[in-house]
């Protein structure tokens, strides 16, 4: 139709497996293990029942071994008929790889342009959809299902438009349970009174009842984010962070001048499976807050800022926090009579006195020289 703006949209979907010969859940919280059935397939008949509006679906699947591209290539070709769906490949990797190499980049940033860990996976789905031309990028993760038929209009709805003179370059939904409930369970046995993550969040949580349907937010979920071109071409996800990678993204827009907001109407059904190990699931979180602490002195923000989450695991007591929480957790684990977590917990106990807060030290600031490196890079598309 004369005169009709088409928007070219483009839904990316990470997928983490795990293998006998790679095994990823010192990685990812909950890869599926091959031998399984998983959650991808669910996820794929949600977008057949919405208006999914010739949207281009991209699946990104991790690690991008033959077995694991093999597998999940065989779920999508199920779905070919229904949607506009494609599976990342090995391929797609070296030519961008390649690409970057011929352009001159430094071998240090061209490393982080792998399929292993959830930033730079999401790194490799915007330089994709760079290539492609893509106004918007939609973000969902292979745990969750679409129920809203609308959900693509409303995703898309404010991106790009401008709010107090700042362009709206990301969109944050959020996520509601089997039960349709947003609120997290809140768990409070005797060694997490000093790391209940559920309160803080359920806390932040509290936006979502806003009158206004978009609000400031300092979290957002990967599985539910929308980011437009204007925001992705300049700003990219940390590679350095080993999870948390979309609220520090959050972080990282507001900080190179966008708005990132959350819309209180935009809402998916997530269904994660159990994590494969608490033990390194909290391990991460400890890797994660050391280094956005970091990241926060770099931006000159106050961890009181991102109150109540992230910022209530921000600030100055963070280490004892993460050095006495793994210590009950140790303990625990003895009373259950599992030595293995036992010692897993008392080296996440050593390595919050040192070698978390080193590696924040020694990285944080690789974030700014990779951005740079990053806005040259999307001068090419």
């Amino acid at each position: 139709m004369k005169g009709v703006i088409l928007t070219h949209n483009i839904i990316e979907i990470p997928t983490d497996w795990s293998t006998r010969e790679t095994p990823t859940h010192e990685l990812y919280d909950h890869p599926t293990p091959i031998t399984e059935e998983g959650t991808l397939e669910r996820l794929l008949v949600s977008l057949t029942k919405i208006d999914i509006d010739g949207t281009e679906i991209l699946i990104f699947p991790t690690p991008l071994h033959k077995e694991v591209e093999k597998r999940v290539s065989n779920i999508v070709k199920g779905y070919e008929g229904d949607l506009d769906i494609k599976v990342f490949s090995s391929s797609s990797l070296t030519r961008i790889r390649e690409d970057l190499e011929n352009w001159g980049f430094p071998q240090d940033f061209i490393e982080q342009f792998k399929m292993t860990g959830y930033g730079c996976v999401r790194n490799v789905g915007l330089v994709t959809g760079a290539i492609m031309s893509a106004d918007n990028i939609i973000f969902l993760d292979d745990d969750e299902t679409v129920e809203d038929k609308d959900y693509i209009k409303k995703a898309t709805e404010f991106i790009g438009k401008r709010r107090n003179g700042k362009i709206i370059g990301g969109i944050a939904g959020y996520y509601i349970d089997e039960n349709n409930a947003y609120m997290l369970e809140e768990k409070t046995p005797w060694w997490k009174h000093l790391w209940n993550k559920e309160r803080k969040m359920n806390e932040a949580f509290g936006i979502i009842e806003s009158r206004e349907r978009l609000n400031d937010t300092t979290f957002a979920f990967g599985g539910n984010m929308v980011i437009s071109s204007s925001l992705f071409k300049k700003v990219p996800f940390d590679p350095y962070i080993v999870r948390g990678e979309d609220m520090d993204f959050v972080l990282n827009a507001k900080h190179f001048g966008y708005e990132f907001l959350l819309d209180n109407q935009l809402k998916i059904k997530h269904l994660p499976p159990e994590p494969v190990s608490n033990v390194a699931k909290m391990r991460n979180d400890i890797y994660r807050f050391m280094y956005q602490r970091e990241k926060l002195k770099l931006y000159v923000i106050s961890a009181s800022e991102l109150d109540p989450y992230p910022g209530a695991f921000l600030k100055s007591d963070l280490c004892a926090r993460a050095f006495t929480t793994s210590m009950l957790l140790g303990f625990e684990s003895l009373l259950r009579r599992d030595l293995s977590d036992f010692f897993a917990y008392m080296d996440n106990a050593r390595l919050s006195l040192g070698e978390a807060r080193k590696y924040a030290k020694q990285n944080a600031d690789k974030y700014l020289e990779f951005q740079e490196n990053w806005a040259e890079l999307m001068s090419h598309y």
